[in-house]
This record gives C-alpha cells, sequence and structure tokens, in this order.
C-alpha cells in the first residue's frame, strides 16, 4: 500500500513539468514556444505513469535531450547574452541530472531519485529563463 508521502513525491514532478511553460514568457520564438509545450507535455504524461522504460519514458527522454540541445545550440551559437551565468546554470543543471540517474539506478522513483530529479527540473527552468533574458548587468 502507497502512503500519501509517497504519491506526493511521485506526482510532484508532473506537477513541476509544467514549470517548463515559464520559459515561453521569455521568448518569441514560435520554435521555442512549441519546443516548451512538447517537452513540458512530454514530462507530465510520462510522470504521471512513471513506468521505466516505457515508450513515454523513451518519448519523454528523447524530447527532453532535444529541447536540452537545442537551448545550448541557441545559447552558444545564436544568443550569447549572459553565457557566463548560462553556463554556471547548466553545469548545476546537468550535475542534478547526473544525480538523478544515479538515484534512478538505485531505486527507481525512490525519494533521492524524486528530489535530485525536483532539482533538476527546477534548474532546467531556471536555465531556460536566463537563455531568453536580455543582457543583464552583473
Amino acid at each position: 500500500m502507497k502512503r500519501v508521502g509517497d504519491v506526493f513525491w511521485k506526482y510532484i514532478l508532473t506537477i513541476s513539468s509544467f514549470g517548463f511553460l515559464v520559459p515561453i514568457l521569455f521568448t518569441t520564438n514560435p520554435l521555442f514556444i512549441v519546443l516548451f509545450f512538447t517537452v513540458s507535455l512530454a514530462s507530465a504524461m510520462f510522470w504521471i505513469d512513471s513506468v521505466e522504460n516505457s515508450v513515454f519514458h523513451t518519448m519523454d527522454a528523447a524530447i527532453a535531450r532535444i529541447g536540452i540541445l537545442s537551448v545550448l545550440i541557441y545559447k552558444l551559437f545564436i544568443n550569447t547574452n549572459n553565457l557566463m551565468l548560462f553556463s554556471g546554470m547548466a553545469l548545476v543543471t546537468f550535475w542534478f541530472i547526473y544525480k538523478s540517474n544515479v538515484a534512478s539506478r538505485k531505486k527507481w522513483v525512490g525519494k533521492s531519485h524524486i528530489l535530485f530529479h525536483l532539482y533538476s527540473h527546477l534548474a532546467l527552468i531556471a536555465t531556460g529563463i536566463v537563455a531568453f533574458l536580455p543582457p543583464l548587468e552583473i
């Protein structure tokens, strides 16, 4: 029998998946708008029923990689505003993704896996916002 806390931890990632829509507020590029909607939808659909290696898991992983790669290419080659800040945030984000992967191998949807994956969602959202900000005077 699942405890209420276990359900909360599982569905917090479904809820945080909708955060991938936030960077849309900072861009007018229709390709990125569609991309962020797609990433958000794929992630939410997967985390509603997070079966490891399922079709939704495979689709979510592929779409997430396309999204991350697209934003990286955009920042490195098209819009280099705030590149140092973006780079630092991207490194932190990749560390959270790595820790989530390590934790998921120990226990799929265990609390460590969920917590590191939640941190990666939040870091991806923040990094996505920074990707589209105008130059900051730091």
